[in-house]
């Protein structure tokens, strides 16, 4: 199977850490990427105590499908590295710091949680397919979005059945 021109996997690297450089690939891109941004509330002091924001985070949640039906290797051997960016690094207590990178889409965080449900198995019992959902959470600059400068691609939408590309342009 070929891959197109200009085609790109997103890919988990370790900023910091004992794994810092090494980039994780997907197998499959998220169909979808979830952003939220929650504020931590705290009343303030005095007679009025209004409210105001103590902190920030804003959390990048997605799914990502791993397969190895192709070859029949364990599939967990492509998931637990992305498992083990929830394994704080020993002297510190503190996971490693991962930037998420898909084209132009980047987020700096820490992994938050992760859940992987295997649901594919060859007939021998070794996992082919896994499907993975991760949540990652940062603190800082959470209302900015890191992008980084690339042409704009342009996409071509396939017209709903009926439609001809004369009466789309009007």
């Amino acid at each position: 199977m070929s891959v197109p021109a200009g085609f790109r996997r997103a890919t988990f690297t370790p900023l910091i850490g004992e794994q810092q450089g090494t980039a994780v690939d997907v197998h499959f891109n998220p169909v979808s990427l979830q952003y939220q941004i929650t504020n931590t509330m705290s009343e303030g002091e005095g007679a009025k105590k209004k409210q105001y924001v103590s902190q920030s985070t804003g959390k990048l949640t997605m799914d990502l499908i791993f397969d190895t039906t192709h070859n029949g290797e364990d599939v967990r051997m492509h998931t637990d590295k992305i498992a083990k960016f929830m394994e704080p690094e020993a002297d510190t207590k503190v996971p490693p710091v991962v930037e998420f990178q898909w084209g132009t889409y980047r987020f700096r965080g820490m992994f938050e949680s992760y859940k992987e449900t295997i649901d594919f198995f060859a007939a021998s019992g070794v996992p082919l397919r896994a499907a993975v959902n991760v949540t990652m959470a940062r603190q800082d600059a959470v209302f900015s979005s890191d992008t980084e400068e690339d042409e704009p691609e342009p996409v071509d939408v396939p017209l709903a059945l009926g439609d001809d590309a004369t009466s789309a342009a009007s």
